[in-house]
């Protein structure tokens, strides 16, 4: 799609002159308010620097809102204008990075925000962290914004730096809970996406994939030839410093449990300690599973 003549034997001019296709894209960082007239210009300076189109990359201090009507507008005109000068329109599919929250419009719902597994000992649980799933869910169900849960307490015994034995307690020293990641300004106040989610990924795709097909679908493939995705990513998952160190983090979600206890017969929380730590006689086949 991108490179017609790549089956044909090349000439000494495609390589004095190439066409837009084997030339430079740049990130265009749209980083403050971007207008029409901004637009020509640049990309006539895009052209004259010898690249063969540019891709459209939202990021900190663009005062459009982002994939707004007003937005999308831009993205048509920017497309119209490198196509009349034989130049490629790239997408760049979020809002600053990494891909999958849609500049935090998917995770203004918090079954799509990221979360994750903690285990603690020694440091007081969270205020914010409910009683359990129960609490978790009803409190949704009331618009409010619980941060996470509390999944259960755990007896571990550690020698030498192993995990010699462990078991799910009421009022054990370990303590594990879910914990929502914090809100942040990087995504407009909301939270990156829970990318373990099919049901996220799916809005997110419907969110801008879809809206930027059916405001370019008569170019998508031609010049508009691809669309960027950029470190979707999980979170959560950090080794400990030291076997005897207070709070370990392990990449979850409720999906992911419940696939788990599935195929496994247990469930990630009824094994999570030896997610953590290493046993004394070597590797534990749980945390291959898990992986």
């Amino acid at each position: 799609m991108l490179y017609p003549k790549k089956d044909f034997p090349f000439k000494s001019e495609d390589f004095k002159s190439p066409s837009s296709e084997y030339r430079g894209v740049p990130f265009w960082a749209w980083n403050c308010h971007v207008t029409k007239d901004r637009i020509e210009k640049q990309i006539e300076n895009f052209q004259i620097m010898g690249m063969g189109g540019a891709m459209l990359h939202p990021r900190t201090g663009m005062d459009t809102p982002y994939l707004s009507d007003e937005y999308m507008q831009l993205v048509e005109y920017s497309e119209e204008e490198l196509r009349k000068k034989g130049m490629y329109c790239w997408l760049y599919d979020e809002e600053r990075f990494p891909s999958g929250c849609a500049g935090g419009i998917v995770t203004r719902n918090l079954a799509y925000r990221s979360r994750t597994m903690i285990i603690a000992r020694d440091i007081p649980i969270p205020e914010y962290i409910v009683r359990d799933k129960i609490e978790f869910d009803r409190l949704i169900a009331l618009g409010e914004k619980p941060r996470g849960y509390r999944l259960c307490d755990y007896d571990i015994t550690l020698e030498d730096g192993y995990l010699f034995s462990y078991r799910i307690s009421e009022n054990g020293a370990y303590h594990a809970y879910i914990e929502l990641m914090e809100e942040s300004g990087w995504f407009n106040g909301e939270t990156y996406s829970d990318v373990f989610n099919p049901d996220a990924t799916r809005e997110f795709l419907r969110v801008t994939h879809e809206k930027y097909y059916e405001t370019l679908k008569g170019h998508a493939g031609s010049s508009v030839p691809a669309i960027f995705t950029d470190e979707p990513h999980m979170k959560g998952k950090y080794c400990l410093a030291f076997p005897d160190s207070k709070r370990a983090s392990l990449a979850f979600n409720e999906d992911m449990n419940d696939a788990f206890k599935a195929k496994w017969g247990v469930s990630i929380v009824d094994i999570a300690p030896e997610l953590v730590w290493e046993k004394p006689d070597g590797y534990s086949v749980w945390r291959y599973r898990y992986h």
